[in-house]
C-alpha cells in the first residue's frame, strides 16, 4: 500500500484506448461532488429517519457526535476501501491519498479488477461503517449515539461513491474487467 498527495496518479504504462479498454461516462472529481448532493441529502435523510424511529438514541446525543464522527470516518471509509482491494490492500498497485486541492479523500487500484470486485470495493464502507453499526443499533437497541453518528457521517461521505456504484452497474456488463487511469473508469470483457 502507498500513501500519495495530490490527484490519483495515471499508471504510464496502461493505454486504454490502444488496448481496446471503453471508457464510461462519469463527471470529473468536482462534477462528481456536485452530483452526489441529492444522494447526500436523500441518504442523509434516511439514516437520521432510521437512527430517531428506529433506535433509542437522541437525535441531539447524534448531531453532538457528529463532527467527531466526520473526522475519524474519513480515514477509516478509505482503509475499507483499500482493504477491499486485492491480498487486502497489501499490493504495491494499491493507492491511499489526499488530494488538497479537490477536498479528496481516495484509495485507487491501479490493475485490472472484476465488475463484482470494483463495485464490492465501492459498497464496503457503507456496509462496514454505515448498515452494520445501525443494525446493531436497531436490533439491540443499544444507545450508542457515537456509533450513530459515524454510520450517519459515513452514510453522507459514501454519497458519491453510490453515484459511482449507479454509474458501474448501469454501463459496465457484468462479466467486464473495469480499470482506472488516474480518476477515469474503462471497462473490457475478459480475454
Amino acid at each position: 500500500m502507498k500513501f500519495v498527495r495530490g490527484a490519483i496518479p495515471e499508471d504510464p504504462q496502461f493505454e486504454p484506448i490502444e488496448e481496446g479498454w471503453n471508457a464510461i461516462r462519469e463527471p470529473d472529481p468536482v462534477w462528481m461532488q456536485v452530483y452526489a448532493i441529492p444522494i447526500f441529502v436523500v441518504t442523509g435523510a434516511l439514516l437520521f429517519g432510521a437512527i430517531v424511529l428506529a433506535t433509542p438514541i437522541s437525535w441531539r446525543a447524534v448531531m453532538n457526535w457528529l463532527l467527531p464522527a466526520f473526522l475519524l470516518m474519513i480515514p477509516l471509509h478509505e482503509l475499507i476501501h483499500a482493504l477491499a482491494n486485492p491480498r487486502f490492500g497489501m499490493t504495491p498497485r494499491t493507492l491511499v491519498g489526499v488530494w488538497p486541492s479537490r477536498l479528496l479523500f481516495y484509495a485507487h487500484y491501479e490493475g485490472e479488477l472484476s465488475r463484482n470486485r470494483f463495485l464490492a470495493i465501492l459498497a464496503a464502507p457503507l456496509i462496514v461503517l454505515t448498515i452494520l453499526p445501525l443494525l446493531l443499533c436497531i436490533v439491540t437497541q443499544w444507545n450508542a449515539p457515537m456509533l450513530a453518528a459515524i454510520a450517519l457521517a459515513n452514510g453522507l461521505g459514501a454519497a458519491g461513491d453510490l453515484l459511482g456504484f449507479g454509474l458501474v452497474l448501469a454501463q459496465i456488463p457484468r462479466r467486464a474487467m473495469v480499470r482506472n487511469k488516474g480518476w477515469r473508469s474503462y471497462w473490457k470483457y475478459r480475454s
